[in-house]
């Protein structure tokens, strides 16, 4: 860019920094659109707004295999590409570009078609990336089911004492809940609950203390495999120092509070 400031005009460098900002534009759409398919209609909409100021913008459900001009140009008609299975066909229909200022154009529609055709390729890019990642977290998975797992129960068997057998099974069953969480997608809240409550009480209880759980959330939303991590990582630290601390002897028990908004 700094290359092309001295030797192009102020309307090039005006076009170049529009462009950068559709392609960052189109990217962006593409992560939420991937992540919500529902949202196309919304987010292509939005994107053509900025592109062609129109003083109207519909969208219909009508179906059209590609951009057009309708109307001796007054009107664009951009079909929504269904990214999704069982998407309802639709279409944008933009009135009167830049403000009323001209009339669409058929350079308008290949524009447009363009995009479209960008943002499906980035979609699809996005979803095989995502493809890739989720294959990769259950190969992760299962090596460590069937390696790991498989020496923590030959020395849960050859353990000299109680304890240590029970350290190893409680160690074991981590060892699956973690693996169990690396292979799926996504992990429903109220579920998550579930497993953090049942963990919680399994550990709190080997340790002679009381749990007193309380739990709010104003939606039963999907948490990401991050998410999901993150969140068991911080109740099982929290319960280790409980378990830990030398106040558990004159006080065992355990009161746990948690609510959760989302947005």
């Amino acid at each position: 860019m700094r290359a092309c400031v001295s030797g192009c005009s102020p309307g090039d460098v005006a076009r170049a920094h529009h462009t950068e900002r559709l392609f960052e534009h189109l990217y962006r759409m593409a992560r939420e659109i991937q992540a919500r398919p529902q949202c196309a209609g919304e987010q292509l909409t939005q994107l053509l707004r900025e592109m062609f100021e129109p003083l109207a913008v519909r969208q219909l459900p009508r179906h059209s295999g590609r951009s057009r001009v309708v109307g001796d140009g007054v009107n664009l008609v951009v079909p929504v590409p269904a990214l999704a299975d069982g998407m309802t066909p639709s279409v944008v229909m933009l009135a009167f570009a830049q403000r009323g200022r001209r009339l669409f154009t058929n350079d308008d529609a290949r524009l447009a078609d363009q995009i479209l055709d960008q943002l499906t390729r980035a979609v699809a890019f996005d979803a095989a990336v995502e493809r890739g990642r989720s294959e990769e977290r259950m190969r992760i998975a299962q090596d460590l089911h069937d390696d790991i797992g498989a020496r923590l129960l030959t020395l849960m068997y050859q353990a000299p004492t109680r304890e240590m057998e029970d350290y190893l099974r409680h160690t074991l069953k981590d060892l699956k809940t973690l693996t169990r969480g690396l292979a799926a997608p996504s992990h429903r809240l109220s579920h998550a609950v579930a497993e953090w409550k049942a963990d919680i009480s399994q550990r709190l209880a080997a340790a002679d203390c009381e749990l007193g759980w309380s739990f709010t959330y104003d939606r039963d939303f999907e948490l990401s495999v991050v998410q999901w991590s993150a969140l068991t990582r911080v109740l099982r630290e929290l319960v280790s120092n409980t378990i830990a601390t030398p106040r558990r002897r004159t006080s065992p028990s355990m009161p746990a509070s948690s609510t959760m908004y989302s947005r």
